[in-house]
């Protein structure tokens, strides 16, 4: 390393390396609170399994990169969620109504040489780590990184609590719509009071035969596999 700062763990992995243009540190960008309405001021009264679902805008997301984290506001008690990123916003979908979710966004400390995250103030103590170009940032102490647990792929589950988790929207299958009723299946993450799973749910039915018996042959996941990260709240 000629120029910047390298920090490695106890057992010699490396954390930070500023002459490492490969890796990416993601660093707290912003967070909020997503409201869930009830099913019935959302239409979907005729089936309690359908998900609810909120839109938040936020100009710090950014469709190309940006990382959302989820968790709920309050004591979990099993529900499970989803999300579709844009930008400059997010949809979260989730399978209990009527109820708040924490989010955080984490974004790259810098795209091409534009810097996302920002130096300690003037006067601050802190830590600023740059590239060996002396002015694009790699790491900021002025705000929170991304901590990594478990990144969990397909179906799994870690222990713990206070965790938050990556929301994606990834379909595992739709039943045709030819076949009554409609049926839309995805990869969600549940929140249990001391742990977090990652698997596939039911989360849309529709309204025309409703009560139909299900048909698990529909839910065929096939190479629809998905990896969610589950990190200690910032």
């Amino acid at each position: 390393m000629s120029y910047g700062l390298q920090v490695l763990s106890t057992n010699g992995t490396e954390q930070i390396d500023s002459d490492n243009s490969n890796k990416v540190i993601y660093q707290l960008s912003s967070t909020g609170t997503v409201s869930i309405p009830s099913r019935a001021s959302l239409g979907l009264g005729y089936d309690s399994r359908n998900y609810c679902f909120a839109s938040k805008s936020d100009s710090s997301i950014n469709s190309n990169y940006s990382l959302i984290f989820v968790k709920p506001s309050s004591t979990p008690v099993g529900q499970s969620t989803f999300a579709e990123p844009g930008s400059g916003s997010f949809t979260l979908y989730s399978s209990l109504e009527s109820t708040s979710y924490k989010y955080y966004v984490f974004n790259p400390t810098a795209s091409g040489t534009t810097n996302i995250v920002t130096a300690p103030s003037t006067g601050d103590y802190g830590l600023v780590v740059y590239d060996t170009d002396g002015t694009t940032i790699k790491y900021s102490s002025a705000v929170s990184a991304l901590r990594v647990k478990r990144v969990i792929t397909n179906s799994g589950s870690y222990s713990g609590t206070g965790l938050i988790a990556l929301q994606q929207r990834k379909y595992s299958q739709v039943k045709p719509a030819g076949v009554s009723p409609i049926k839309a299946f995805a990869w969600v993450t549940t929140f249990n009071s001391n742990s977090i799973s990652h698997g596939t749910d039911l989360w849309y039915i529709g309204s025309i035969g409703t009560g139909a018996t299900e048909d698990p042959e529909f839910l065929e996941l096939g190479a629809d596999v998905t990896t969610i990260i589950a990190a200690t709240e910032v």
